[in-house]
């Protein structure tokens, strides 16, 4: 017989439970949501300097997703971006994005010039995290990564032009250690 007030304890079982049991519905409950109406978590980066360190890592860009809790624009974007098919796998395939409240970090929002809200900077992972592009206002998810997409590409072409005129010089400072 399963007693809910234990012997020998001050607290009933049913109180120490309790709180697992409503952690896990709340947690099974926001995964059926993003399931049933079709969402994408973004794998936001906590910090700027942590995504620039991932994007290293993953040789991918960076991009500051500038938002506020009372921005209703920015909210609108990025749920469109979560519920539209493979938006977010498109998305981080080519970009770590980091999320930057506008309210909270006002010094990170004035050093990438940031004055309008939603506001996506894309960024070099360097460590001075050089600007390559910039993204301001909502707009449809299709031509918002097309923009990302054409920064993506082109910094690309310039990757691989470098290399090609560069690549002798890389194999014989290689030859010479």
């Amino acid at each position: 017989m399963l007693h809910l007030y234990d012997e020998g304890r001050s607290m009933p079982m049913a109180r120490r439970i309790l709180p697992a049991v409503i952690i896990l519905f709340l947690a099974q409950h926001a995964a059926f949501e993003q399931q049933a109406f079709g969402q994408q978590a973004i794998n936001w980066e906590g910090t700027v300097d942590s995504g620039k360190a991932s994007a290293r890592q993953s040789h991918r860009l960076v991009i500051l997703f500038f938002s506020a809790n009372w921005c209703p624009k920015c909210h609108q974007l990025e749920n469109d971006l979560r519920n539209q098919p493979g938006a977010v796998t498109a998305l981080e395939a080519n970009f770590v994005p980091v999320k930057v409240n506008y309210d909270y970090y006002p010094n990170t929002a004035k050093q990438y010039g940031v004055t309008r809200l939603p506001t996506t900077v894309i960024i070099a992972p360097t460590p001075a995290g050089e600007v390559l592009g910039e993204i301001t206002g909502a707009l449809p998810v299709d031509e918002y990564l097309g923009k990302l997409n054409r920064v993506a590409a082109t910094l690309s072409v310039v990757k691989r032009a470098c290399m090609r005129r560069f690549r002798p010089a890389l194999r014989s400072a290689r030859q010479r250690q």
